[in-house]
């Protein structure tokens, strides 16, 4: 008896133990793999979405409100420096004395460059987000003896509350800005707006500092600033014109066209480079 049941005890072990291992491992395998393909696939996909979605909405609506609010101020002469960035502040003055040569700009000048601009009705009529931390709008500037364009710039870092990073008003357009386009290609068309309706400090700014130099050589009280300031606005002066043409080239920050005055054309070449993200003139040539 001892060795029947000794036999029988095996036996019940290899017919109900064995299949027991293999059919768990096969079942969970069935169920899992179909459960992973048609439903939780798609959910997460959904989920993805729809929080890339919000997060878009949310991160653009706010800096789109405090752009079309910072026209509103600038509008009615309220609008103040802090909401300029410092490095803005820097393209549009130049500091005079020792304190706002250890900040680079002139808060004072920065006020009467923002009063300049009261009094006029800015009415956007295209937007869009260039990066992801940058809104720009644009669009058109009555309220004096002709209708001009402008175009604003705003950016907003983590932690801080969005700054005024460009702005500026001209009666020219170099080709169309409705849609967006590349860096490079709005720098260009940033310069040769500002240049053609001869804005001397914003036109400076976007010259590299080896053009600068090279077409205002410096004496020898100019090392402050690294270029002589009358040479280079007597240079910016010759590029004023009251129309422009602009054709981007095959290489990266390459145009050329036409500055037209009247009857006068003069042909030009504009080769812009990126310097720590900025987009600068490296030549302006004009013939």
């Amino acid at each position: 008896m001892r060795f029947a049941i000794f036999l029988m005890a095996p036996a019940i072990c290899l017919i109900g133990c064995g299949p027991a291992r293999v059919k768990p491992t096969a079942t969970t395998t069935e169920t899992t793999t179909p459960a992973v393909s048609k439903s939780t696939t798609p959910v997460n996909n959904e989920v993805k979405k729809d929080s890339s979605e919000k997060t878009n909405k949310s991160a653009s609506l706010p800096i789109k409100e405090q752009a079309e609010q910072f026209l509103a101020r600038l509008s009615k002469g309220e609008a103040k420096t802090s909401e300029l960035s410092a490095a803005f502040k820097k393209q549009i003055t130049r500091p005079r004395n020792t304190e706002e040569k250890a900040l680079g700009y002139s808060d004072s000048l920065a006020h009467d460059w923002l009063d300049k601009l009261a009094g006029a009705t800015y009415k956007s009529n295209s937007n869009f987000s260039q990066l992801t931390n940058q809104y720009t709008l644009m669009g058109t500037v009555t309220g004096g003896p002709k209708t001009e364009y402008f175009v604003l710039r705003m950016v907003m870092l983590p932690g801080k509350t969005p700054e005024v990073n460009w702005f500026h008003r001209s009666n020219l357009r170099a080709g169309d800005r409705t849609a967006q386009a590349s860096p490079d290609v709005d720098a260009a068309r940033d310069f040769l707006e500002v240049a053609g309706s001869g804005q001397e400090t914003l036109t400076a700014s976007l010259l590299t500092p080896e053009f600068r130099a090279k077409i205002a050589e410096p004496l020898s009280s100019d090392k402050e600033f690294g270029y002589n300031i009358g040479m280079l606005n007597l240079k910016i002066k010759a590029w004023r014109a009251t129309a422009i043409t602009m054709t981007v080239g095959n290489d990266l920050g390459t145009f050329s066209g036409e500055l037209i005055n009247g009857d006068q054309k003069k042909s030009y070449k504009l080769k812009l480079v990126n310097k720590d993200g900025n987009w600068l003139v490296e030549n302006f040539e004009v013939q």
